[in-house]
């Protein structure tokens, strides 16, 4: 996971938020005030801070907030501020140390092994986890597939053979022999 695409993460998961909460038609005053947080293990705006917590503002007015509801919140264990409740800071050095400092966090500790030995916990996150993966493979074929046509639409476009456009496709997109004169074949 790349902390340089957390921001636009962060609007995705705000706006599966909101689409999750009201039905067509319904009025947009109901939608609940809505948080999406992010524990990241590194100070991912480098300021050293413990937490960062945005809020739409007005660019041109600072002071005028949009007062639409939405929150969100990164946390980096890993600071030396003291910008955080002395709760939220036991949390944090938990992570950052998985050394249990309060009440909270022995009942987190608690709960984590207590998870661990849960079989259908352990199945229901594997299943998530394999889920994620297959995503993953897929918007992966999917953007080869796109690179690969784009090659050899550019190489058709410029009055090349097929045999140059497979050539592309070894080299630009790692494709066996087989593969890119299969891909030019069926683009072609």
């Amino acid at each position: 996971m790349s902390a340089s695409n957390l921001p636009q993460r962060s609007r995705y998961y705000q706006n599966l938020i909101d689409a999750n909460l009201l039905d067509r038609g319904e009025d947009y005053r109901l939608l609940n005030r809505s948080y999406v947080i992010f524990i990241c293990m590194e100070d991912i705006f480098h300021k050293g801070r413990h937490i960062y917590t945005f809020e739409n503002r007005c660019r041109e007015e600072l002071g005028l907030a949009l007062s639409d509801g939405t929150v969100k919140i990164f946390l980096n264990p890993y600071s030396e501020m003291e910008d955080v409740t002395p709760e939220l800071g036991n949390f944090l050095k938990y992570l950052a140390e998985g050394v249990a400092v309060d009440e909270y966090t022995e009942r987190l500790v608690e709960a984590v092994e207590t998870a661990k030995k849960d079989p259908r916990l352990m199945v229901e996150y594997m299943s998530y986890y394999a889920e994620q993966a297959d995503r993953r493979a897929e918007r992966e074929e999917s953007r080869a597939a796109g690179i690969a046509e784009g090659i050899i639409c550019g190489i058709k476009a410029v009055q090349g053979t097929k045999e140059q456009a497979a050539e592309q496709l070894i080299i630009q997109c790692g494709m066996s022999e087989e593969e890119a004169f299969t891909t030019v074949e069926k683009c072609w």
